[in-house]
């Protein structure tokens, strides 16, 4: 930020002064130039206290007319390894307000898929009136809560459904997986899951419905990883990326990764059993294992211990049960979703 309100170029000059040359200006020849913004895009998910978040980087472009620093690109893995920042995003503007507003372009214009990020919660946190009038403190986050939150809007599982309907066209009419029928409209379902939520979208005509809300849906186009169309009469328009159990539909900044159905059976054979399977929420070390087979535990009891990215996050019972199996011992590496225990009642 220094640099763009001075136009100065701070590494070229310590580099210089290292090897011994003079500055060829004062402290009094320096003038600053309009107000600058940076923002710094984090692999976290605030929507799960902003743990840390690692996988592939399957797309990750960035805007122009911004300055943004990064030592990332699509295909990089983020790894439990190093910090989890992705980027720094700097907009420059004649004034505070003309910086944030730049800045919130950008951030809009970013699309990241892959792994959860922030950008969704900065545009929030720029949009807050006390951020813009500059009238705020550190504990802005507390106090706005969930309002600073990505929320899944309609407009997202349509989306995604979408572009699943696309992904599962084959070649030619008969390709095409939409329940063909003679004089009625074609019509497309599918069970999708966003943050641990279910929901059943089903595109027919000039029609959508998310969970038996229906929304009126016109003017659909769809060309590979882009969806536009119009519901209810506003103008969507996202990115999507399909991937073999997933899509992600980028809007505005944000990403919501919807998994597609896969038949667990194991799964169902612990649900009909009253099991439930406790996972790693991120991939990391155990560094600790408080339980035992056969033990009985509460809800909130710490069950495991996961250290990653320099931080420890325990893992707790979500209901009163018993330890029926542990399947990670202290020392192991675990991945995001891996079973750790299994709960009975």
């Amino acid at each position: 930020m220094t640099e763009a309100i001075t136009g100065l170029d701070l590494v070229e000059w310590q580099l210089r002064v290292a090897a011994g040359e003079p500055l060829p200006f004062a402290q009094e020849d320096l003038r600053w130039q309009g107000h600058a913004v940076e923002a710094r895009i984090y692999a976290e998910n605030p929507q799960r206290g902003f743990l840390p978040s690692t996988g592939r980087l399957l797309c990750f472009d960035v805007p122009d007319g911004v300055r943004v620093d990064s030592g990332v690109e699509a295909g990089d893995a983020v790894t439990v390894h190093y910090d989890p920042m992705l980027a720094k995003v700097i907009a420059h503007g004649d004034d505070r307000t003309a910086a944030v507003a730049a800045l919130d372009g950008a951030l809009a214009d970013l699309a990241i898929a892959g792994v959860a990020h922030n950008v969704a919660f900065l545009r929030r946190v720029l949009a807050d009136e006390r951020f813009r009038r500059g009238d705020y403190t550190t504990h802005l986050i507390d106090e706005a809560g969930p309002a600073l939150l990505l929320e899944t809007a309609a407009a997202d599982w349509i989306c995604a459904a979408l572009a699943l309907r696309a992904a599962s066209a084959g070649e030619g009419a008969w390709g095409v997986a939409d329940g063909f029928r003679l004089n009625q409209p074609s019509a497309f379902a599918v069970t999708l899951t966003a943050d641990d939520e279910a929901r059943m979208v089903s595109i027919s005509g000039a029609a959508a419905s998310v969970d038996g809300d229906d929304h009126g849906l016109a003017d659909v186009a769809v060309a590979p990883g882009r969806v536009r169309c119009r519901i209810d009469d506003a103008t969507v328009t996202a990115r999507t990326l399909v991937t073999g159990d997933a899509v992600f539909v980028m809007r505005g900044g944000g990403t919501v990764r919807f998994a597609t159905p896969v038949l667990d059976v194991a799964a169902l054979a612990e649900a009909a059993g009253g099991a439930q399977r406790i996972v790693a929420p991120m991939p990391g070390q155990v560094i600790r294992v408080a339980v035992a087979p056969g033990d009985a535990v509460r809800a909130g009891q710490i069950l495991v211990v996961v250290e990653a990215m320099k931080m420890e996050h325990s893992v707790t019972a979500p209901r009163d049960g018993i330890v029926a199996a542990l399947a990670c011992a202290e020392g192991d590496r675990v991945e995001d979703g891996m079973e750790l225990v299994t709960l009975e009642a």
